[in-house]
């Protein structure tokens, strides 16, 4: 698939067919993530996937809609993903080498690797949905993901089901500006 199709398909996609992914697929997916840049090349990203439907149950039982981390209402429509892939980050070579900054810095690289796999997904023909609501500490007991390592977001991944949601994307000219910030960016 030519790149500017696979952006133009992405979408965060909430209904998956009964398919299995192909646990080819699956590490395609991850190796996509793998070629992510990253500050010093450090490499701050760790990946957790799973097919365990109670291990996808618990990961469901931690998310949020919306902003409200203490809601009761959790985002059901996952339980339906037949894996699930969590992008977790290893602060510590990053902060050693960088400081505070090396926190921010992690944090950039996870996001970049999560990208280049939402990408990847939608190369494969396959869906997915970027989850960053849930409750961290909730979710890492579920995997058994130590203290020092935190969890940026989880892909469900499967196979579209036929969701239709319309997006909107803003024109260029709302968020580009030339030499300062809101200064409009004529003929660009």
């Amino acid at each position: 698939m030519e790149f500017k199709e696979v952006l133009n398909k992405r979408r965060s996609i909430r209904k998956y067919q009964d398919k299995t992914v192909r646990k080819e697929d699956v590490k395609a997916i991850i190796e996509a993530g793998l070629k992510a840049p990253s500050a010093g090349n450090l490499q701050p990203w760790r990946f957790i996937y799973t097919y365990n439907q109670d291990k996808i149950n618990q990961a469901v039982d931690t998310t949020y809609r919306g902003g409200n981390i203490h809601s009761d209402k959790n985002q059901d429509w996952i339980r339906k993903a037949p894996v699930i892939i969590l992008a977790c980050i290893d602060y510590s070579k990053p902060v050693a080498k960088y400081g505070d900054h090396g926190k921010k810095a992690a944090i950039q690289d996870v996001s970049a690797a999560v990208e280049n796999m939402v990408l990847k997904v939608v190369d494969l023909g396959l869906a997915s949905c970027w989850i960053s609501g849930f409750r961290v500490e909730e979710l890492k007991k579920v995997f058994k993901v130590p203290d020092e390592i935190d969890i940026l977001a989880f892909l469900p991944v499967g196979y579209d089901d036929g969701y239709q949601r319309k997006i909107s994307k803003k024109d260029i000219s709302e968020v580009v500006f030339k030499d300062e910030y809101k200064k409009e960016a004529n003929n660009f």
